[in-house]
Parts: C-alpha cells; structure tokens; sequence
C-alpha cells in the first residue's frame, strides 16, 4: 500500500497517539480519525507516515438503503437486488463505491435523480450488469453525486 506523509505544523490535525511497546520498540498507532484503519509511524526523518490505509467495507445482503459512509458498499444479495442511495447533504467529497459480488443486474436507485453521469439532465437508476466486479464510484457535492466512475453498467437512466 501506499505511504503518506503527514505534515508536523501547527495547522496539522488534531491527533490522539495511542503507543504500543513492541520488541524493545515504540510504535505510534491511529492517530486521526479520518485514518482509523491507518498504520502510522514515524520515518527516519522524524516525518509521521501512513500505510496500510483500508476502506470500509459494508455488505449487503438484502434490498435497502446504501449508508452514506465512505467506503466499500458490496451488493451480495442472492438475487437481483434493489438498492437506493439518499441525497447527500453536507458531505461534500463523500466516495461511495458501490460494487456487486454476486451474478445479478442490480438496481440502485439515487432517491430524486440526483445522479449527474456526464450527460443532459440527472438521472436516476444504475442497473448493473448481471456479474461480479459490476460498479459505480461516486462523489457526493452538494445535494447531488457526480459520477467519478462505473465498470460493467447496463444502464444509467432518468
């Protein structure tokens, strides 16, 4: 994975340091909320690094409402699923990921067609095609989602 650096100024975060004794040596642990899955260390510059950041993953084994939480949204429901996401309010930069992990053409329904694709007008449904992997990623602005990307879409329609 990855490694960030994180600044040492004053206009840095607020962060809590839990620390962590490990074979005669001091290792610094979740220090940001916004990292909570974050390995964090200091490098051989004293510079704070993060590595191993993981998104959530959030499961969904029956029709509802996708949770406006960023991270991983997985379709496993065992037949075509009917799903819908809410407008966002004040979230803006929220990821949803929203994937299928089972072989049905789910919907998911964006409640008051706030999903602008890139084309005229907003839409509101993204039927998935009936494989695994199927996706949509979208970014929350204002009280609408732009789509940031979508893999093995059937169809995204008004």
């Amino acid at each position: 994975m990855p490694t960030s650096a994180l600044s040492k100024t004053s206009t840095a975060q607020a962060v809590r340091l839990d620390v962590v004794q490990s074979r005669g040596k001091f290792e610094a642990r979740r220090y940001i909320a916004s990292l909570a899955n974050a390995f964090l260390r200091f490098n051989s510059s004293g510079d704070l690094e993060a590595t191993n950041i993981l998104a959530r993953l959030t499961a969904y084994t029956a029709d509802g409402a996708i949770a406006l939480t960023e991270g991983v949204h997985a379709i496993e429901k065992t037949s075509a699923a009917a799903m819908t996401v809410a407008a966002p309010a004040s979230q803006d930069g929220l990821r949803l990921t929203i994937i299928s992990n089972t072989d049905f053409a789910h919907v998911v329904t964006f409640t008051g067609a706030t999903l602008l694709d890139g084309t005229t007008g907003a839409n509101l449904t993204v039927t998935m095609t009936a494989f695994k992997g199927s996706a949509i990623r979208v970014v929350a602005r204002g009280t609408t989602w732009l789509l940031e990307g979508a893999s093995n879409v059937t169809s995204i329609t008004v």
